[in-house]
């Protein structure tokens, strides 16, 4: 029996020992939150008053907190803490919550056995107080000097309901506060330097990106400073319930714009096309969380935000690892920043889910990791800016180039008008040069044998000049006649020749066959002057030139010796090989010219007659000047030792690569020296 007593003794002394609360001494309390020193109550039904718990009717439903801070998550029922403290002397004690979005707090400290002083507040409480005005919940207990006193804090929240409790000396509050607050000004400072920044280069670049950024900062900052840290508090009580309410629409907002963000930044159209659909998914259930946030859905909200806080991260995380890998360089900075994101969102969600065991850190994950977060997506728009600025001062460059191009063609064009006008110019002064030529030879080739036929027509019908008379004179009229009727033909051939500007067609030419066919023309008046006409050309003897023009040449040159050889005198026509070119030839015995005549016919455009029995320089071998030109030749003349004339001019071998066209040809340069002095 005495064996069975003290066993019992024993267990309920231990069972005492083991259910009995802790006392926090207020003077050794450090700034650490207080749960496992406490105990709590789940009120599902949320009809239990303070008489009902103080009454100790539930006494044995209170269970020792296991964690530092309660995490209830989202629970639609109330809370019961209870806690003692004790004070050694008569001091300010406060009791913070240290956590800003509650929807309902009541605090219950007890004055006497029956009696507690009620303190009321929360975000969701119209007659909520505070002891000061601070982001967190802080409140003055009373104090007994050594007295065990006791506390209850009622919590209820539509919210996840995270309760981190800390109970401690007013002066020993305020130095803790003084360090949050200055951690939490630095955040500040940073996420409104940031932003004003990027609307400023938003503003001036016109760069979509840095609205995207501009935006994600902007509702990321809403996000933590006036909800997470409940500074919404210092707006006043609309704004702070604005905030409250629709806190998670601000935080999937912030998502939309950080994807949107790395989407035009890592350019991931053109490097990942494959993976738009899936951000397109992450994009649509962001904007479903932020209508049902709107809607008063909060817990779906909720839901939403804690698996997009992992997924988008994560996400844009393996798409900056891939596009970095593909030689896209800027995506250099995102691998950081977006690790340092998912490492701080992650930690904090996998503590809101019991996870991990929550903590004071667990409270500024968020804020320090976008601060990192942020410095390095700063990085990153100033390489961009570098980046633009290297594209600007590239296109600036390719601007000068084509510019100069541009300036180039410009310069090029307006000389080749320049140099067309000018032809233009040229063709017309040549076009004033044939008329005054054809009004010239007309007077001096035509009008003089006309004047002369009509004077003595004239003479006859005025009977100055008897039929007998005239008829001695007929054989003189007869050959002034032929020779007007040649010049005429010549005339005609020339101006046709220049107005029309006929195309020079060369081709191969017998030059045998061809000569004969000459002869033949003028057999007849060669006969009446007993001229003897010979040939010394090779039967295999071809040239390449225009039949045409080679034909109008050799006509003139052949009547002009005609004309000029005596009686019973000698003309021949000739072709042999000097230095690789054909030499063509006609030479007629009778009287030489001076070296003055020569010059006149081979360096003058006059076309001028002479009476006498020396060679003229009239249309015909103006003519043989003008073709032979355009055959890309020249004419040449020589006085024969023996007597007379030779009249001649080269032309090149036959070859496939041969060709001429208006007289736009290298001159031969002649194998003898004397000749030269005798060239046009």
């Amino acid at each position: 029996m005495m064996l069975r007593a003290i066993l019992l003794i024993f267990l309920l002394s231990t069972t005492t020992s083991l259910f009995a609360q802790t006392i926090i001494d207020i003077n050794k309390s450090p700034y650490v939150n207080i749960g496992k020193s406490t105990v709590y109550l789940e009120d599902k039904t949320t009809a239990l008053t303070i008489r009902d718990i103080a009454g100790g009717k539930y006494d044995q439903d209170f269970a020792q907190g296991k964690q530092e801070v309660y995490n209830w998550g989202i629970s639609k029922s109330a809370y019961w803490i209870k806690l003692q403290y004790r004070a050694e002397q008569q001091q300010h004690v406060e009791l913070v919550i240290d956590q800003p979005n509650i929807d309902s707090l009541e605090i219950y400290a007890q004055l006497a056995a029956d009696k507690f002083h009620r303190i009321v507040s929360g975000n969701a409480r119209p007659d909520a107080t505070k002891t000061f005005n601070t982001t967190s919940y802080v409140f003055a207990l009373p104090v007994i000097p050594d007295t065990i006193q006791t506390v209850y804090i009622r919590a209820r929240s539509g919210n996840i309901l995270v309760v981190p409790v800390k109970l401690m000396e007013a002066s020993q509050l305020s130095e803790e506060l003084v360090k949050k607050y200055t951690m939490e000004a630095i955040y500040i400072g940073i996420i409104i330097a940031l932003l004003l920044f990027t609307i400023t280069i938003y503003f001036i670049l016109k760069d979509i990106t840095y609205f995207f950024y501009g935006g994600y900062v902007l509702f990321l900052g809403i996000y933590v400073i006036l909800y997470l840290m409940g500074y919404s508090h210092l707006l006043g009580d609309t704004v702070r319930y604005f905030i409250v309410r629709f806190a998670h629409a601000f935080a999937l907002t912030g998502y939309i714009f950080a994807i949107c963000f790395a989407l035009s930044f890592l350019v991931a159209h053109r490097y990942m096309p494959r993976m738009m659909p899936v951000i397109y998914v992450v994009l649509a259930l962001c904007g479903v969380g932020a209508i049902c946030s709107m809607i008063g859905l909060r817990a779906i909200a909720v839901q939403l935000v804690q698996m997009i806080g992992i997924i988008f991260p994560l996400l844009l995380l393996y798409m900056s690892v891939v596009i970095y890998r593909k030689g896209f360089w800027p995506a250099r900075f995102y691998i950081p920043a977006w690790s340092v994101v998912l490492i701080s969102l992650a930690y904090t969600i996998l503590c809101f889910q019991d996870i991990f065991p929550m903590t004071d850190t667990t409270f500024v994950a968020i804020p320090y990791g976008s601060t990192v977060e942020l410095f390095f997506l700063s990085f990153a728009l100033a390489d961009r800016i570098r980046q633009l600025k290297d594209e600007k001062q590239k296109a600036i460059e390719k601007n000068l180039i084509l510019v100069s191009e541009q300036k180039a063609t410009l310069e090029k064009t307006v000389a080749l008008r320049t140099g067309e006008l000018n032809d233009t110019l040229t063709e017309l002064r040549a076009s004033n040069a044939i008329k005054d030529k054809l009004f010239s030879m007309v007077t001096h080739d035509v009008r003089s044998p006309v004047g002369n036929l009509y004077n003595m027509i004239s003479m006859v019908e005025s009977k100055v000049m008897s039929k007998e008379e005239f008829s001695e004179l007929l054989p003189v009229i007869k050959e002034d006649t032929a020779g007007l009727l040649n010049n005429l033909t010549n005339l005609l051939r020339w101006a046709s020749g220049q107005i029309t500007n006929a195309v020079f067609r060369p081709e191969i030419v017998p030059l045998r066959q061809f000569f004969e066919a000459q002869m033949d023309m003028y057999k007849y008046l060669a006969t009446v002057k007993k001229i003897d006409i010979r040939m010394a050309c090779d039967e295999e003897i071809v040239v390449y030139s225009d039949p045409n023009y080679l034909s109008v040449v050799y006509r003139n040159l052949i009547d002009n010796a005609i004309k000029f050889t005596p009686q019973g005198g000698v003309m021949e026509m000739g072709c042999y090989v000097v230095n690789g070119m054909y030499l063509l030839y006609l030479r007629n015995s009778g009287t030489q010219l001076s070296q003055e005549k020569i010059d006149q016919i081979l360096h003058s455009n006059k076309v001028e007659t002479d009476a006498e029995s020396e060679h003229s320089t009239g249309l015909g071998l103006q003519l043989c000047k003008e073709f032979l030109r355009r055959m890309g030749s020249y004419l040449l003349i020589k006085n024969e030792q023996a007597g007379g004339v030779r009249f001649y001019f080269m032309l090149p071998v036959p070859a496939p690569a041969v060709t001429a066209e208006k007289g736009n040809h290298l001159l031969p340069q002649l194998p003898f020296g004397e000749d030269n002095a005798n060239s046009r």
